[in-house]
């Protein structure tokens, strides 16, 4: 297994292992929007990194230098699940974070969802000039990110 999906991987078991609330009602996270934002290197020479914005909107932004490729995508929209999963989508402070590169299989190349994330990449590169909060005029696209698999739910108060 490849050292940055193993990254991913104990970065979703910790954010998992968190000492829960006390038993309360819980709500399914449901899809969530992705702004995807064209711009600069993010920082430390990353090609992706995720921001999560408390009180304003969009919440969840992906910016993406020009060299990223679908693998910086999968891996940046699996690090905000996981931080959907953790917080949940009610926020009480930003996030920002830089993914890791996932290094998948063989299949990956000729995968429906790899070809997808070209599209949006594509779609991105192409996309007219927005003005996008705090960020100024961008070239910006939308996304929906579906809801988390395996039964995720959040408390009220953001954390599983």
């Amino acid at each position: 297994m490849d050292t940055s999906v193993r990254y991913l991987l104990a970065f979703a078991a910790i954010t998992s292992a968190a000492t829960p609330l006390p038993a309360q009602e819980t709500e399914p996270l449901g899809a969530a929007r992705v702004t995807l934002v064209a711009g600069t290197a993010p920082t430390r020479g990353g090609r992706t990194e995720v921001v999560r914005r408390a009180q304003r909107t969009p919440q969840n932004l992906v910016l993406v230098d020009r060299n990223a490729t679908a693998e910086d995508l999968a891996a940046a929209l699996v690090m905000i699940n996981a931080l959907r999963m953790q917080y949940g989508d009610t926020l009480t402070s930003d996030f920002r974070a830089r993914p890791e590169t996932v290094r998948p299989g063989p299949t990956w190349q000729q995968s429906a969802y790899r070809t997808w994330l070209v599209t949006q990449l594509v779609r991105l590169r192409a996309a007219p000039q927005a003005d996008v909060s705090d960020l100024g005029v961008v070239k910006a696209v939308q996304i929906t990110l579906p809801a988390p698999s395996g039964g995720a739910s959040t408390t009220p108060a953001g954390r599983r």
